[in-house]
């Protein structure tokens, strides 16, 4: 079953937690998995709000150069597109959506922003309050700490994985699969040189 198939990819990975998508499409499965284990939900001040984050970063990530490149030419990122596009339409219901459909995500702004909301509402209904924290990120490390039952570390609560950070990581990410690309063909190119000078040296001793 697929909480029986959850349960043995997370202990067969030695993993104790999940965060962000994919896995927060699971979190009822992995509830029934792990009937101990507690729901850290986040939600923004509104549904515009997320959608003006969402689609600005791992939304259109899949749209624009080089990515929409590497998406259909890298074993590797044509997986990840598979993922993608199984996970929005997962997100909106099981509609098949990818994002190779015109205008994408702007042309299901509409249907995101119900799923948003649908969601947070789903989440309240289904699991125990005992289980569930609302986490306020405005409010730092106390009601964490104190559902998780862990005393408050001596740092300041982060504030990562802005849109900034975002865009710094694709690019940063981009530049290096483009290296890659780039000398693996250099080596290529090389290879088949010194192939053809041997193959010629050789063809001229015999003719020798």
């Amino acid at each position: 079953s697929d909480v029986e198939a959850l349960r043995d990819m997370f202990e067969k990975g030695g993993w104790t937690a999940a965060v962000d998508l994919p896995a927060s499409l699971c979190y009822e499965r992995l509830m029934k998995a792990y009937p101990k284990a507690k729901v850290i939900h986040t939600e923004r001040k509104s549904a515009e709000q997320w959608w003006n984050s969402a689609s600005n970063s791992i939304m259109i990530v899949g749209t624009i150069f080089p990515y929409n490149i590497f998406y259909n030419r890298i074993p590797f990122f044509r997986t990840h597109k598979a993922m993608s596009d199984a996970m929005w339409s997962r997100v909106l219901g099981g509609k098949n959506v990818t994002v190779d459909d015109d205008d994408f995500p702007q042309a299901y702004k509409a249907e995101f922003l119900a799923a948003y909301e649908a969601n947070n509402a789903r989440v309240r209904k289904v699991v125990p309050r005992k289980r569930l924290l609302i986490q306020d990120h405005s409010k730092g490390w106390t009601d964490l700490c104190t559902f998780l039952n862990k005393e408050v570390p001596d740092i300041p609560y982060p504030h990562v994985n802005t849109l900034n950070d975002f865009y710094k990581f694709a690019n940063n990410v981009a530049m290096k699969v483009a290296f890659g690309v780039t000398f693996a063909f250099a080596v290529f190119v090389l290879a088949v040189k010194k192939l053809m000078s041997l193959l010629t040296n050789n063809n001229k001793i015999k003719e020798s």
